[in-house]
């Protein structure tokens, strides 16, 4: 999944606004006996007012030219912007429930598809995503599920038709709890609204199910295993997440390892993650993905505490790049059960609860490490070319490693694992293998108690 951040939108107004109308009925009502139309546009209050804004959307007003209206007398306009300087694709989301309006559509089982009618007013074809969003971190933040890409043919109607792959979704996301529908469209290039990139929507509607759906839990892993991409759910289980306000910098998907001669070890499947590099010096990092459903699968949560110094989180990755330039590392973070937003992320090794860190260097050497200091010797990973690197942090370190302790709470009950992949400027791709997500034993860390 991914997360992408709002400003409040009384501050970016100069970017997105919303044109004011009178009230309209309360919504809540469905458009029949099952069906229900999330949005219209005949009325003010939901369709307009519910409506949130991300990466510099652009303008919403609502339009009365029965040209562009598919049912009714209105229908919603959208001028599309986008981040001017870092790519970010112009978002827009529509929820699914609502305290003042008095409704909670939030159960996605009940549903078969997601229908909404969409005019391109443009002479050229376009592209629109839609998708669900999962999650709500504040009033600036929230997660979406990866959508579907729906082509618009030029000056014409689009009925989009978004089908709900319920065994595919459930593997990342609670079908019983969804906050929304979004829509991305692609970014414009320009610093303001214009008539150059205009769209209408109408009649956004959850469409039910005919009879009540099997949901099939997919997951299920090996003893010692996280993720090794051999199983077939597993092609899909590797999502990507996006730094406030920012274009992905990577790009992800399960490949045959013979294809690129990757070492034995990666055995038939591996993740194939290409970092693309940017001319944006500000962008900081995208990140990879895997959910809390998978790792409560694992032995995560399993392993005794007396055996943390001995229990290990490990994974390889493996490149075949030029890394002149990518002076960089990949770090690992991790976040407990229904964590949301920075504050719930443990990055491993930076300090215990004494606020120090006691250990040993690379070379064997023992080191005190203040809070701040912790740069100079993490252990995260730094690749190298046509070498397999490992990554390998104990359950102690990742319980303990970090400020207060925190790390305790997602070895039990885990969220999420993030990997960030750091931006970069080589002016090339750069492609790395990942590979052997697992839980091992080895020897103990060494790791001098403080007093």
């Amino acid at each position: 999944m991914k997360k992408i951040f709002l400003c409040v939108l009384a501050l970016i107004m100069c970017f997105s606004s919303i044109s004011v109308f009178g009230c309209g009925n309360n919504k809540g009502q469905s458009s029949d006996a099952s069906d229900v139309m999330l949005a219209d546009f005949e009325q003010w209050g939901p369709d307009f007012q519910l409506i949130r804004l991300f990466n510099n959307f652009g303008k919403v007003t609502r339009n009365k030219d029965e040209k562009f209206v598919k049912n009714g007398k209105y229908s919603a306009k959208f001028q599309t912007v986008g981040g001017y300087l870092n790519g970010s694709k112009p978002l827009i989301y529509f929820t699914a429930i609502s305290d003042l309006f008095e409704f909670d559509f939030r159960d996605f089982t009940k549903y078969s598809e997601i229908c909404a009618y969409m005019y391109n007013a443009t002479d050229k074809t376009k592209e629109v995503t839609i998708g669900l969003v999962t999650g709500i971190g504040s009033n600036s933040s929230i997660s979406t599920a990866q959508g579907q890409v729906f082509v618009l043919e030029p000056n014409a109607w689009t009925r989009i038709d978004y089908w709900l792959d319920f065994d595919l979704l459930n593997l990342f996301v609670d079908l019983k709890n969804i906050e929304g529908v979004y829509f991305e469209f692609e970014n414009t290039g320009n610093l303001y609204v214009s008539e150059e990139n205009v769209y209408y929507l109408d009649d956004l509607k959850l469409v039910a199910c005919d009879e009540e759906q099997e949901i099939n839990d997919l997951i299920y892993v090996d003893k010692g295993e996280v993720c090794s991409f051999e199983k077939d759910y597993q092609n899909f289980i590797a999502t990507t997440e996006l730094p406030a306000d920012e274009p992905s910098c990577i790009t992800v998907s399960v490949v045959n390892s013979n294809e690129y001669n990757l070492p034995e070890s990666f055995e038939n499947k591996a993740l194939k993650c290409v970092s693309h590099s940017t001319t944006d010096t500000n962008q900081s990092a995208s990140k990879i993905i895997l959910p809390g459903k998978l790792l409560q699968k694992t032995e995560f949560s399993k392993v005794s505490i007396d055996d943390y110094k001995k229990t290990y989180f490990a994974f390889d990755v493996y490149t075949t790049d030029d890394l002149t330039g990518f002076n960089k590392q990949i770090s690992p973070w991790f976040t407990k059960e229904g964590g949301a937003g920075n504050g719930s992320y443990i990055w491993p090794l930076m300090k215990l609860e004494s606020g120090k860190y006691y250990g040993k260097d690379k070379n064997g050497n023992d080191i005190r490490v203040e809070y701040g200091e912790f740069d100079k010797y993490a252990d995260f990973l730094k690749p190298e070319r046509n070498t397999i690197k490992s990554y390998k942090i104990s359950f102690y370190e990742m319980a303990y490693g970090s400020a207060g302790g925190k790390g305790i709470d997602f070895l039990n009950a885990p969220g999420k694992i993030s990997l960030w992949i750091p931006a970069q400027q080589t002016g090339r791709d750069i492609t790395f293998y990942f590979d052997n997500f697992r839980i091992e034993t080895g020897e103990e860390v060494y790791v001098k108690e403080t007093e």
